[in-house]
């Protein structure tokens, strides 16, 4: 069977999607520097029961997604840069004589200690997609079918 119209519906839905994730991303106001949305883009993947679509976006975006815990212990300072950029983003500016870098070691230790709370942005947009998604692509499997006998019975 020709997927021709499935594989456009699904093409159709990943941009709609990634319209919806970005707005809501904007709505929870976690998208200081812009890269989080430049990120994301959603990718079909053939499963063994059929297409999904998958999202790609930067590492930290599932960590905004689903928040996480505190750390036992330390990791390495890759985190750093990521703090100061987001700091100079949301033009905070520390208090007299603390330089950024002692800051965004304070931000980083209070992350590891509380941990980060879920903010939303990818199961919201999801959810608000999977009706309308759901009846388009039955629509357009039905499409697909519809061509595959005409042809059956055109032979």
């Amino acid at each position: 069977m020709e997927t021709n119209n499935r594989d456009k519906a699904l093409e159709s839905i990943a941009d709609r999607l990634r319209e919806l994730t970005i707005d809501e991303l904007f709505m929870n106001n976690t998208n200081a520097t812009g890269q989080l949305a430049q990120s994301i883009k959603y990718v079909p993947q053939n499963t063994p029961t059929g297409t999904a679509l998958a999202i790609e976006m930067e590492d930290y975006g599932f960590i905004v997604e689903e928040g996480r815990g505190g750390a036992k212990r330390a990791s390495s300072q890759s985190w750093q840069p990521k703090i100061i950029q987001w700091i100079k983003a949301k033009g905070i500016r520390p208090k007299p004589g603390v330089t950024v870098e002692q800051l965004s070691y304070a931000i980083y230790k209070s992350i590891n200690k509380k941990g980060y709370k879920p903010k939303p942005f990818v199961a919201p947009a999801v959810n608000k997609l999977v009706n309308q998604f759901a009846a388009e692509y039955a629509q357009a499997t039905a499409n697909d079918i519809e061509v595959d006998l005409e042809k059956i019975l055109n032979k």
